[in-house]
């Protein structure tokens, strides 16, 4: 991104600031990270008054996902919902899964398309991120749809507190969820 990109980036937001919400802003904010396009750059997801008492800024829904060559697929997920397990998504709230990445794409910052995938799994969970860009209709829930074993099915995920371990990159299982694996 050039200075004058950027520049003129911040000059637009800073004048609709007055008129956007908390959450708004703070996906705006994140936006203008990622306009960099450099992997390791971030906006945190977090507040507090030091790093031994974060806050998280967001909600999250409990599952994760991993993309193959032939489409994403739900990895790990909260046992209440473990119909889902397995599935390749194929929509996620209003959008085909290839529209919602295209509008995730805005807010990661990454310079190429592993980065994009490997970081994709801790912004499609974040509720308020999905509403503000769309996504969804709103943050209470999602609605993923997806396939498995030929069927398709839809299964609604109820967004929750974002506990410690929601930045987990599946490397391993949070007590109470299912692993595809």
């Amino acid at each position: 991104v050039t200075a004058k990109q950027f520049d003129s980036a911040v000059a637009v937001l800073k004048s609709k600031i007055p008129l956007l919400a908390e959450n708004e802003i703070r996906v705006e904010f994140i936006r203008l990270v990622a306009m960099f396009k450099i992997g390791h750059s971030s906006v945190y997801f977090y507040t507090g008054e030091n790093e031994e008492s974060p806050k998280s800024m967001f909600h999250f829904y409990p599952f994760t996902i991993s993309p193959f060559s032939d489409g994403l697929y739900i990895q790990q997920i909260d046992s209440t919902y473990k119909e889902a397990l397995g599935g390749r998504l194929i929509k996620i709230g209003n959008d085909a899964v290839d529209l919602a990445l295209k509008k995730l794409h805005d807010v990661i910052p990454c310079e190429n398309e592993q980065f994009f995938k490997n970081n994709l799994h801790y912004f499609i969970r974040l509720p308020e991120i999905l509403e503000v860009l769309k996504i969804t209709p709103n943050a209470d829930a999602v609605v993923l749809t997806y396939i498995k074993n030929g069927t398709e099915s839809k299964i609604e995920i109820k967004a929750e507190d974002c506990p410690e371990y929601a930045w987990n990159d599946g490397i391993y299982l949070p007590k109470g969820w299912v692993d595809a694996y």
